[in-house]
């Protein structure tokens, strides 16, 4: 990776084209041939001053860690990867047209995560993938907690057979 390396930080789109297809003119190559240990060594570059805005804490004054960053890439990118199989695409195809229209095809599994607010391309990558986390986490603590009905009063199971008689 080139010394001025530095995470996808624009569009949910550049973010899925670097991972895709990667930087040809700054040498970079696509995310997803690489793994989290080439990173390291964007963990000793301090934040620039002018982006503390605000923070405090131990990310105040250092980046996040790099390999935490390449994680929240790759789980964007997976799950885009995932719903684009699950549409039919072809996703071993990384010619920028088809990373395009995988991209574009994804529209409604973006919106439906983030709300129909803005564009999918206009959306940073990161705030896709808060979203995501929240949707995930609700949706774990739907089932949980469904499950725990279900285990604490068993005479409300949704078993059809046990409904049968009642119709």
């Amino acid at each position: 990776l080139p010394d001025g390396f530095h995470f996808p930080h624009l569009s949910s789109y550049d973010c899925w084209t670097q991972w895709n297809i990667g930087n040809l003119e700054r040498s970079i190559p696509p995310l997803r041939s690489l793994v989290s240990k080439e990173f390291q060594f964007l963990d000793i570059i301090p934040k620039e001053a002018d982006k503390w805005r605000g923070h405090t804490g131990k990310h105040k004054t250092n980046q996040r860690p790099a390999a935490k960053k390449y994680s929240e890439v790759k789980f964007f990118c997976t799950y885009l990867e995932k719903a684009a199989e699950q549409h039919g695409l072809d996703t071993s195809d990384y010619l920028p047209q088809n990373v395009w229209r995988m991209f574009e095809a994804l529209e409604n599994e973006i919106q439906n995560a983030c709300g129909k607010n803005k564009g999918m391309d206009q959306l940073k990558w990161w705030t896709i993938v808060k979203k995501l986390w929240r949707q995930i986490k609700a949706s774990l603590a739907w089932e949980l907690a469904q499950k725990h009905e279900l285990a604490t009063n068993p005479e409300t199971s949704s078993d059809e057979s046990d409904q049968e008689g009642y119709l």
